[in-house]
């Protein structure tokens, strides 16, 4: 399955460097919103291919549509538009 997300934020906004946790938290939370059994058994076991377990969710980085500011000190984006 493939999702694309378009997301939108609030002028100021901050974006860690180091999304991608936060990013995998909210869509394992959205998937168990909408099945918990099956957001619990993704979470907690996922797929198995003999004794490898497999990761659920691969994705690309997130393209920031300028203007931004890259804050360096912070290792963060502070967001400028929508």
């Amino acid at each position: 399955m493939r999702l694309q997300l378009n997301l939108k934020c609030k002028e100021g906004s901050r974006l860690t460097k180091d999304y991608r946790p936060q990013l995998q938290a909210a869509i394992y939370k959205i998937i168990a919103e909408g099945d918990s059994e099956y957001g619990q058994w993704l979470h907690d076991i996922g797929y198995q291919d003999g004794h490898k377990q497999l990761k659920f969710l691969t994705y690309s980085d997130i393209r920031i549509i300028p203007p931004f500011f890259n804050d360096k000190e912070r290792k963060e984006f502070v967001l400028h538009s929508g």
